[in-house]
């Protein structure tokens, strides 16, 4: 199996595997290629627990089956075992597990485990033949109450053999069911159904308190049980149920399935691939995500969002919902904003504070941008940025935090780019269940309708209705640098219209597209795009610098029709918002250049203002916190520094701490030669040169997503 390559065969059962040796997804290598190594995707720990944790509801159902069964299954017991499952269905999961190396396809109805894939599943069996099940006594207990004639044998294995031939016996089943009546073999069938070949909690059917005293033992006979307890104590005595009473856990043993006179799984049910339906692929226009990546991090120079006691690279939630207010957008989208620019660096860790020493030493830090890569975001054109936003999304850079969210963000992506190009699926919900159960353990519907909003977001699928990659999607997935004709707009003129709003053409240029998005919120889309000037997002751009008579000059030159009075005045009213409030980092001291202004703002008891002057007050919130307060008032104050701050980390700085780090290792292999030390300083000294290439950084190359058709081209 050695150099054999990735098939299209092999990448339909195991999508994840086959991502990952292209070096993508959350399990990828990235930048690395590894086209043809299957035999290690298949055959390794981490290909293997891929593969079983993505095999769906009935392959998952087979292996504990099967494993349960000894590791093989020969066709008669497989046919009973699975009587309740559609044929077809069967046949096509069977022949899935085979093509990913979990079963052995031996040609004669038999199914067998793969013979790597049984050495990787723990050996853990819930049989009576384990030495630490029951004790000799237990099973001397259990041989009495089964009517094993005397004398009952004395070694544990014979005893372990005669319960087992008790069990074979003929008319055993409805022996037992007679032995045990008929509350306590309903409940032998509901822990069945509730554990299958494992283990579930006695209180997942219906057992409550304390089950301490409950199985055999030469003193069984002498302990009164009542109700469900009692029930549970028969089934034990007579070796069908195995009990650990201080966790609460019941199971069925192994050598009792015999007895159970019915398969152990009767649900092999999988929701149905939904129906592919057309969509609108045609469409192209500038996701808002791409403009409010810059409003993003000019919030995040004003206030510096803190970074995670646990050091986990993302923002916390009350960090994205003020992003998400002060910029506009939604949560799914901040949160995605966060994401990818912590991903791509544009967030860096910067130190501002530590206290305490050894286990109680704390170290406080908080996000600030990177001025060196934000001035390379902003010499990007807005192909660049769509793309390399894009990237964050589907390569995070930080693999040590893996989610399932990032796991199903892959797999949405193999499916919808498995269809033909124009088609797609016009329900979540439906899709979601069908993916949860085909790629289940990691699959999950709930992940799955995420991925949809976030693919929304991202200008990936369109906005509203049915959702399936546009053609713009596809190129751009495929090869990034195709991202530059993905906004083919020649148009350079829209409708400014009296009421606010401009009629945007579906080919409008890029560039001013997106200027637009910066200065307007979306207020309907289609095949013509109608944005509305937002006094919000007017103000905010001014705030960052631009002037009301730039935005006015830029308005005339686009429009095709002259610029209302009502227009002008709204963009100059806006824009001067931009400095009349002011908070001064103080203790948060806020000056207005209008004393009506402070009145507005004092009415606001949420502020907790105190007046010391016409324009002048003082309040004891911090003031991120007392501008959210006064944006309620329509106010949008400026928040301004007072006094010398740090300078924020650059990835520079960030290079020169690793290649410090380098040198002070290769000093100790001089003195001390170590092979290990002496790879780690190299690995530290390339870490050191990709930080130091900033321009190199935010390069976007190579396939974002797996697809059928990259995988045949290999």
């Amino acid at each position: 199996m050695a150099d054999e390559n990735i098939t299209r065969e092999y990448a339909h059962a195991v999508p994840l595997n086959a991502i990952s040796a292209f070096g993508l997804g959350p399990f990828g290598a990235r930048g690395e290629r590894r086209e043809r190594d299957l035999s290690y995707e298949a055959t390794s720990q981490q290909g293997l627990a891929v593969a079983y944790n993505t095999s769906g509801l009935v392959v998952r159902q087979l292996v504990e089956l099967i494993w349960a069964h000894g590791g093989r299954m020969d066709a008669e017991q497989l046919r009973a075992q699975t009587a309740p499952a559609d044929p077809a269905l069967l046949s096509v999961e069977i022949e899935r597990a085979v093509v990913a190396r979990l079963f052995e396809d031996r040609g004669d109805g038999s199914v067998e485990l793969g013979e790597t894939f049984s050495e990787y599943l723990a050996p853990f069996e819930l049989g009576l033949t384990d030495t630490k099940s029951l004790t000799s006594d237990a099973m001397g207990a259990i041989c009495r109450n089964l009517g094993v004639e005397n004398p009952i044998p004395t070694r544990k294995a014979e005893r372990v053999a005669a319960i087992i031939a008790a069990f074979d016996a003929p008319g055993a089943t409805e022996g037992l069911e007679a032995k045990v009546g008929p509350v306590a073999w309903k409940l032998f069938h509901d822990i069945v159904d509730s554990a299958g070949t494992g283990i579930a909690h006695a209180s997942s059917v219906g057992i409550h308190g304390n089950i301490h005293a409950v199985g055999p033992s030469p003193f069984s006979n002498r302990i009164s049980h009542e109700g469900a307890t009692k029930a549970l104590h028969d089934l034990a005595c007579h070796g069908l149920i195995g009990v650990e009473s201080w966790e609460g856990q019941v199971w069925i043993w192994a050598e009792a399935y015999r007895v159970l006179g019915r398969p152990i799984y009767r649900d092999w049910s999988m929701a149905p691939r939904p129906t592919p339906v057309r969509i609108d692929s045609g469409t192209a226009a500038v996701p808002e995500v791409v403009t409010a990546m810059t409003a993003a991090l000019e919030h995040w120079d004003e206030i510096a969002p803190k970074v995670l006691k646990n050091d986990e690279p993302r923002l916390a939630k009350a960090a994205v919902a003020a992003l998400a207010r002060t910029t506009g957008v939604s949560t799914t989208t901040a949160e995605l904003l966060s994401g990818v620019a912590i991903n791509h660096g544009l967030l860096l860790r910067n130190v501002t504070g530590a206290s305490g020493r050894g286990r109680n030493r704390r170290v406080d830090a908080v996000w600030r941008p990177d001025p060196q890569l934000v001035e390379v975001w902003k010499s990007l054109s807005t192909a660049q940025r769509w793309a390399l936003i894009v990237s964050g999304w589907s390569s995070p850079v930080d693999r040590s935090h893996r989610s399932q969210l990032q796991v199903n963000r892959h797999l949405v992506a193999w499916e919808l780019a498995d269809l033909e190009p124009g088609l797609g699926f016009d329900d979540t919900a439906t899709f979601g269940q069908w993916l949860g159960d085909h790629y289940c353990d990691l699959g999950h519907c709930d992940a799955v309708a995420e991925v949809i909003e976030e693919l929304r977001v991202l200008g990936l699928v369109p906005a509203q209705g049915a959702f399936g990659f546009t053609d713009v999607a596809r190129a751009l997935l495929a090869d990034p640098a195709s991202a530059e004709d993905a906004f083919g707009g020649s148009v350079d003129e829209v409708i400014v219209q009296p009421d606010m709003t401009i009629v945007v053409p579906p080919d409008l240029d890029a560039e001013l597209a997106s200027r637009l998005r910066e200065i307007s919120v979306v207020d309907s889309e289609g095949a013509v795009t109608v944005l509305r000037l937002d006094e919000t997002r007017i103000t905010k751009r001014c705030q960052a610098g631009t002037s009301a008579e730039d935005i006015v000059g830029f308005l005339a030159d686009v429009s095709s029709v002259e610029l209302s009075d009502g227009v002008i005045h709204l963009v100059r009213d806006a824009a001067d918002k931009a400095n009349r409030v002011s908070i001064l980092e103080a203790t948060s001291l806020v000056v207005t250049a209008d004393p009506g202004d402070l009145q507005v703002a004092m009415s606001l008891k949420s502020a907790k203002l105190t007046k010391v002057a016409d324009t002048v007050a003082i309040s004891p919130l911090t003031p991120a916190r007392l501008r959210q307060a006064l944006d309620r008032r329509d106010l949008h104050p400026k928040i301004v520094t007072i006094g010398e701050q740090p300078a924020a980390r650059t990835a520079s700085d960030e290079a020169e701490v690793l290649a410090r780090r380098a040198e002070e290792l290769r000093r100790y292999v001089a003195r001390s030669p170590n092979r290990h030390t002496s790879a780690i300083a190299d690995r530290l000294d390339q870490n050191a040169a990709e930080l130091a290439d900033v321009g190199g950084r935010l390069t976007v190359s190579g396939p974002l997503v797996l697809t059928p058709d990259i995988v045949e081209g290999v």
